[in-house]
């Protein structure tokens, strides 16, 4: 049998921190986190067994990004003021895929296959609650945050019996758990206000199997998701 494993945990975080005191001057600024990253396992078995010996061929690939935070702050609290077009960007895109086969041939053949995806980001792009000085720009403030992505399992489990039995069998599971947001929490001055949030994600899972060469299981599900939000602020 074959088993393969991805265990995620990561931060990306760009921050000025609750104690800081800042003044931007005159010029544009940018605080910004960005995290791009494709996640794959793979799990492909094969057993043959001769004569009425069994055969059995195991997969398992399991996708675990178990934490995954992608943040650009400006603190609750911070002392930060000027600038001309200042930005607060958190960006996010990962591409996360599995495969999984199984394949067994024998007097008894069991072919069992198991594809799992979880996966749970976060994304963030906030200017906290207010500090001691009044947070004045001279251009735009922009916050945004953005997620983009897929998420796709597949799958296929192949018996071939010549004596008792033959048994293929397949699951495929997809788990996502997404959360984007943008904020501000204070009062801001600026020749204009940009709140920006946008997630485009898409996630599929298929799974087929068959026994004694007879296809007898097809599964399918695709999902796409494209959300949008751009909220503008007067100044």
């Amino acid at each position: 049998g074959v088993f393969a494993l991805n265990l995620v945990v990561i931060d990306t975080v760009a921050l000025i921190p609750s104690s800081a005191r800042v003044d931007f001057g005159a010029g544009d600024v940018e605080l910004a986190a960005e995290n791009r990253r494709t996640d794959t396992a793979k799990a492909l078995a094969k057993a043959e067994a001769g004569g009425s010996d069994a055969g059995v061929g195991a997969s398992v690939a399991i996708n675990v990004i178990a934490h995954d935070l992608t943040r650009a702050e400006i603190a609750a609290g911070a002392d930060v003021t000027g600038g001309a077009n200042v930005t607060v960007r958190a960006d996010h895109a990962d591409v996360v895929t599995n495969e999984v086969a199984a394949g067994a041939k024998g007097g008894t053949a069991i072919a069992p296959a198991v594809g799992i995806n979880v996966v749970l980001p976060v994304v963030l792009a906030s200017i906290g609650t207010p500090g001691p000085r009044a947070f004045v720009a001279t251009g735009t403030v922009l916050v945004r945050a953005t997620h983009a992505g897929s998420v796709s399992v597949s799958g296929k489990a192949e018996a071939t019996g010549s004596d008792d039995a033959a048994v293929g069998a397949i699951i495929v599971i997809n788990v996502v758990d997404l959360a984007v947001t943008a904020s501000v929490l204070r009062d801001v001055t600026a020749g204009g206000l940009w709140l920006v949030a946008a997630t485009e994600l898409h996630t599929s899972a298929i799974g087929a199997a068959s026994a004694g060469g007879a296809s007898f299981a097809c599964a399918a599900v695709e999902r796409r998701r494209s959300d949008f939000v751009a909220v503008p602020a007067a100044s």
